[in-house]
């Protein structure tokens, strides 16, 4: 399951976040998830955003992600 579902104006996407890419078992974990989104042919919709180097995450830019890939309905 991705971490979120988003529906909009009929599109569908999903969203992943990934928070611990500097964690080996969690990089293998999110590499054999996207691999699935990719053989299924969902890597279209999916959409990432990812912590910071300190663990913060830029709400800005997550921000800007959400409207260019889903209100401007623009690919990856």
């Amino acid at each position: 399951l991705p971490d979120f579902t988003v529906s909009f104006e009929g599109d569908v996407y999903y969203w992943e976040h990934l928070g611990m890419l500097a964690v080996p078992s969690y990089q293998e974990q999110w590499q054999r998830k996207r691999d699935w989104y990719l053989g299924n042919g969902y890597l279209p919709q999916l959409i990432t955003s990812e912590d910071s180097s300190d663990g913060g995450i830029d709400v800005e830019s997550i921000r800007e992600t959400a409207k260019r890939r889903i209100v401007n309905g623009e690919p990856a």
